[in-house]
């Protein structure tokens, strides 16, 4: 059965397997890929392929060398077609190499490289919301991902909630991660029943900004990636959510979910479009950061009242 998304219906038996639903049949798995691979990427048992790492599957007919040509071609047919494996591992869009790890240190401040910290107060933090529509087992998951922007332009991936979740407990884990990491701004998109939880959160007291995308989800996400591809996000060496954070991305756009993707596209057109001050250059500490106060206000928006919408790069 050749394999097209992670969705397919062999992806969809595969994720049934020892789940125990009364439809899920149990499949003897045999994963021959174009090129022998050495790890499984199967969440279950797979026959064993008795050939070398590299290994052409029948090399009279397409040898290693004609194969490589191939994959050179197009990331996502040959993972899909030739490889059965749908989620590249080294990512169709998203590359692994472009997150920059960070590290917690002492007093609240995160290194960024092995020169340059910065402590969380002097980042102009905010949230960006993917929010599902539904909370079937099948369906999207709700995203709130914490960002905090440098001095420096540096994009940094501070927390992030993963959870399907029911319409009411929407506002109170918004509003939990907004005032536990001061959090000045909360992103929403805008749009069909999202504009109910956008009036909640306001009603709540929340700072929500109102994000309406102008292009479709993969344009969005080819868009944002000049900033990773320059090095400028950070993400924790270590959290509990790193590795599900990291998989979603290497598999869009063929993997099963995409709601984290959204959430880092937002981020990123937030951060290229803010009416900030050009960047200063990067410093080894940040003990005396500016103290101008600064507006989360894209271009042509009207300015917001101050007590709402107003960021300060010091954590007063």
């Amino acid at each position: 059965m050749t394999r097209w998304h992670e969705d397919d219906l062999a992806g969809r038996l595969l994720a049934a397997q020892g789940t125990g639903e009364p439809w899920a049949d149990e499949w003897v798995v045999l994963w021959l890929p174009a090129l022998a691979e050495g790890d499984n990427p199967y969440d279950v048992k797979i026959e064993p392929d008795p050939r070398e790492v590299g290994e052409a599957l029948w090399p009279d007919l397409f040898d290693r060398q004609e194969l490589l040509s191939v994959a050179g071609k197009d990331a996502r047919d040959w993972n899909s077609i030739y490889q059965q494996r749908p989620a590249p591992p080294e990512g169709s869009l998203f590359k692994l190499h472009w997150l920059q790890p960070y590290d917690k240190l002492a007093n609240g401040r995160l290194g960024l490289g092995p020169t340059y910290s910065c402590p969380t107060s002097s980042m102009i933090r905010f949230l960006t919301v993917d929010l599902a529509t539904s909370t079937r087992t099948s369906a999207d998951f709700t995203v709130a991902a914490c960002w905090g922007l440098t001095p420096d332009h540096q994009l940094v991936l501070l927390d992030l909630h993963r959870e399907r979740m029911e319409g009411p407990d929407l506002v109170p884990m918004l509003s939990g991660m907004a005032s536990r990491w001061s959090a000045g701004t909360v992103w929403i998109e805008a749009s069909g029943f999202q504009l109910s939880i956008v009036q909640q959160a306001r009603r709540a007291g929340l700072p929500v900004r109102e994000l309406r995308p102008d292009a479709d989800k993969y344009a969005r996400s080819v868009a944002s990636t000049p900033l990773l591809e320059a090095g400028r996000l950070w993400v924790p060496r270590a959290a509990p959510w790193l590795a599900s954070f990291e998989a979603e991305l290497l598999s869009f756009p063929n993997g099963t979910h995409d709601d984290q993707v959204d959430a880092l596209t937002y981020a990123c057109h937030v951060t290229e479009t803010l009416s900030l001050r050009p960047p200063s250059p990067p410093r080894a500490s940040l003990e005396d950061p500016p103290t101008p106060n600064h507006m989360l206000r894209l271009p042509g928006q009207e300015e917001p009242e101050d007590h709402v919408w107003r960021y300060r790069l010091r954590g007063t």
